[in-house]
């Protein structure tokens, strides 16, 4: 009994080590794209950082109220991560008094929050912008809006091989896989993403047979 489970133990050990030593010189790697994801956060800058707040802004306001060259975005470290606070005005407000804020986070993509809140009240006012019951991710338009935003950054000009994306929302969880064809270089991408707030809940690519 002692001999078999050590062999399991043996072949399985071997069986990983296979498989690591394939994908090491993978340059499609998942595990490497993981790596890159961690390491940089799915919004490691300015643009789409900006890109994502005007998204989710077009959904809770109607985009015409939001003067489109009023936006800020200003990094901030905080002791466990890093945020993104992304300003701007609502439009016909001359006294820029009224102001927009979406917070959100850089290494999972979770949306903080959205809030408004004028020069006398506190940029994390009380007022906070409250998601409905089905979260701030309420479309299938906005979800394939964010994975695109996302995997953009891992596949560049080879992102077309991927659309049309494929979404489907199961158990709270939108599911978006890519439309990579059998034996591409390219491989197919598959990305989790919370509805209630955005955050990636997983990320990895694979090659079809």
């Amino acid at each position: 009994m002692q001999l078999t489970l050590t062999r399991t133990v043996l072949i399985f050990v071997m069986v990983l080590s296979l498989l690591s030593m394939g994908y090491s010189k993978n340059s499609e790697d998942p595990w490497l794209m993981m790596s890159q994801a961690v390491e940089k956060g799915f919004i490691p800058n300015e643009e789409i950082a900006l890109s994502i707040a005007r998204e989710i802004l077009s959904v809770v306001y109607n985009p015409s109220f939001i003067d489109d060259t009023t936006y800020t975005v200003v990094s901030e470290k905080r002791q466990l991560d890093e945020v993104w606070n992304i300003y701007g005005v609502i439009s016909g407000d001359e006294s820029e008094d009224l102001q927009l804020l979406v917070v959100l986070e850089r290494y999972s993509g979770r949306i903080i929050g959205v809030t408004n809140f004028t020069q006398h009240q506190s940029d994390y006012s009380p007022f906070l912008i409250r998601s409905s019951k089905k979260g701030y991710i309420t479309t299938k338009a906005l979800a394939s809006r964010l994975a695109e935003l996302f995997l953009k950054q891992f596949y560049g000009d080879a992102f077309q091989s991927q659309t049309p994306l494929k979404v489907k929302l199961k158990d709270g969880i939108w599911y978006i896989n890519g439309s990579g064809k059998a034996n591409s270089p390219f491989g197919t991408a598959m990305i989790k993403i919370r509805q209630s707030d955005g955050a990636v809940l997983g990320f990895r690519h694979y090659q079809i047979t």
